[in-house]
């Protein structure tokens, strides 16, 4: 695929779209969207408008270039546009120089609900002022729960469009479980993988805990690095807990991804909050048995079709026992990641998003 953001992807299909989003940046959206453009590009024009750092232009540059199409697709985190501090944030400004239909994805919402006050009363009352702008015609969630909030902050809910992320296509290599162990120094063990950006929400200290309850063969592999946008040194905490048992890699490129992954016997998720997890995604594209805190992100996902072994949030008790269910027999487990993958792929979202545009257009 081409990484120029700049350029324009020309197909025979008449619809055109700006798609802003980050695009070479270390980011979940960036690699989310990355797939999930490969298949609108299948049926329209898409023009990428990145932001990232280094491509973020003035204002009035960037609405005349998103302005320049049929639909404008925009996706949404705080860290994009400034944060949440109101005399910071951009996006308000931005949307009111865009007059073409316009479509946000949301994909994380922070309510506050532990910070403290007058910040669990501002960001409520942020959300509801940036997300609840008339100039926004749609608004994309991934799970059940996002959409519930907005339409409490006043959205309307036939605004608001539920697109479970796809399952993406992944990079694999033609490596066996014991020579990726031998490449990593993990002959022999049996590895428990927690993978993606290292942020204190993922439920690192119960995973620690839960494995003082596994044998001693088991070890926890820290598949990631720090976030780009993580200002709190947790990275660095963890980071001093290596241990022959913990073993934390640092950021994985992509080439990478497949060996720790060829390596991993289960992965686990131990979440203490989540909205929607492209870790999850990609390890389910992995075909990988997971056991994952039992959250309302993760419940919806079983929902959909079972595929994920649920344990009770920041119970490492619990967490113990569903990861030594999954390596003693993960054949079950393994099936029904399969299983999820063949329907909920990124085809199948970009299908979804294309019928948004096109109720917007027609």
């Amino acid at each position: 695929m081409n990484t120029d953001p700049s350029a324009l992807r020309i197909t025979d299909y008449a619809l055109r779209i700006t798609f802003a989003t980050t695009w070479n940046d270390q980011c979940g959206i960036a690699v989310y969207s990355r797939s999930l453009v490969a298949h609108l590009e299948k049926h329209a024009q898409v023009q990428i408008i990145s932001l990232d750092r280094e491509h973020r232009m003035q204002l009035n540059q960037l609405a005349q270039q998103m302005n320049a199409c049929d639909v404008i697709h925009i996706q949404h985190q705080y860290p994009f546009f400034g944060g949440m501090a109101l005399h910071r944030n951009w996006f308000g400004r931005l949307l009111r120089k865009l007059w073409k239909p316009l479509v946000v994805t949301v994909h994380e919402l922070d309510m506050g609900e532990d910070d403290l006050w007058p910040i669990n009363m501002y960001k409520p009352w942020f959300n509801g002022h940036i997300f609840g702008a008339p100039e926004i015609d749609r608004i994309v969630v991934h799970i059940r729960e996002h959409r519930d909030l907005l339409v409490n902050l006043g959205v309307e809910p036939e605004d608001i469009k539920i697109v479970p992320e796809g399952v993406p296509h992944v990079l694999e290599v033609a490596i066996s479980p014991e020579e990726s162990k031998s490449e990593l120094g993990l002959t022999g063990k049996r590895v428990v993988t927690i993978f993606g950006f290292v942020v204190r929400r993922k439920g690192y200290e119960v995973a620690l805990e839960a494995l003082c309850e596994l044998p001693d063969d088991v070890v926890l592999l820290v598949a990631g690095g720090c976030h780009p946008d993580d200002r709190t040194g947790f990275f660095e905490e963890l980071k001093a807990k290596s241990s022959d048992r913990v073993i934390v890699t640092g950021y994985l490129p992509d080439d990478r991804i497949p060996i720790v992954m060829a390596a991993t016997d289960v992965i686990t998720a131990p979440f203490t909050e989540m909205s929607n997890s492209g870790s999850i995604m990609r390890s389910i594209a992995y075909a990988k048995p997971i056991v994952a805190s039992d959250l309302p992100a993760t419940r919806e996902i079983n929902e959909r079709l079972p595929c994920l072994v649920l344990a009770r949030a920041g119970d490492p008790q619990d967490l113990a026992a569903a990861i030594r269910g999954l390596l003693d027999d993960p054949r079950d487990a393994v099936e029904a990641v399969q299983a999820y993958a063949r329907e909920f792929t990124v085809a199948r979202a970009a299908d979804e998003i294309l019928q948004i545009y096109q109720e917007l257009t027609t």
